[in-house]
């Protein structure tokens, strides 16, 4: 039991200090912010929390809430999707680079978890692309 009154100890003087307080307030709110914007696309876009993108009302939404600026692409504004396979270096896993070329203006950039899921996911997502005529390409 002396233990936990030591570690409870520790916990107490490291949290008095000021740099700890800091970083966790900034690191929590970074999250905090995050979520909130992941939630606000997701509700926008009506698709799954899980997902990393969806296709509705002619929109692609990107549903990360890293990414800096408006995450609703018009498919109209669609010049091609290029997706490139990035293989993971020291167990870091495998991923997919997705950038969303537009005709004018900024290219957006998200990258994906390789998994069976997301494999799905890519495959519908090339579907829905080639019916809305945006040129899909993916390079290995």
């Amino acid at each position: 039991m002396k233990i936990y009154q030591y570690f409870l100890i520790g916990l107490k003087s490291t949290w008095n200090n000021n740099l700890i307080k800091t970083m966790a307030f900034i690191v929590g709110t970074i999250v905090l912010v995050t979520m909130v914007r992941k939630l606000i696309i997701v509700s926008r876009s009506g698709g799954k929390f899980s997902e990393p993108m969806h296709i509705s009302n002619g929109n692609l939404y990107i549903h990360s809430g890293f990414v800096p600026g408006s995450r609703e692409i018009p498919l109209k504004d669609l010049a091609e999707v290029e997706i490139y396979f990035v293989r993971g270096v020291h167990l870091n896993g495998d991923r997919y680079f997705i950038q969303f070329v537009r005709k004018k203006g900024r290219s957006k950039s998200i990258f994906v978890g390789k998994s069976k899921g997301n494999d799905e996911r890519l495959a519908q997502l090339k579907k829905q692309l080639k019916k809305h005529k945006v040129k899909v390409r993916e390079i290995k």
